[in-house]
């Protein structure tokens, strides 16, 4: 009988052990899923950041190129009719 006892006893410290142990586990991958999230927050802000310099490294390839150098921002040049033969 006392045996019995003992070894309930022993069985509930070993119970009572795996709950600290749960929940120190719990708390640290409650820290990873936070830290997770984190990453992933920053690297959607690093993956658009890397969008935008891509879209003004193209923009800036096309105006080098002279794409843009073509439309004149200016007063635009006055169109004269070219002479007929009507003279």
């Amino acid at each position: 009988m006392q045996s019995e006892i003992d070894e309930t006893d022993s069985l509930k410290i070993y119970i009572t052990r795996l709950k600290v142990e749960n929940a120190e586990l719990r708390k640290k991958f409650a820290e990873i899923e936070a830290r997770n999230a984190e990453l992933k927050a920053r690297i959607t802000k690093l993956k658009d950041k890397q969008l935008q310099n891509e879209i003004v490294k193209n923009l800036l390839s096309v105006s080098r190129n002279g794409f843009l150098a073509d439309f004149s921002w200016s007063t635009p040049a006055k169109i004269t009719k070219a002479p007929s033969g009507n003279s």
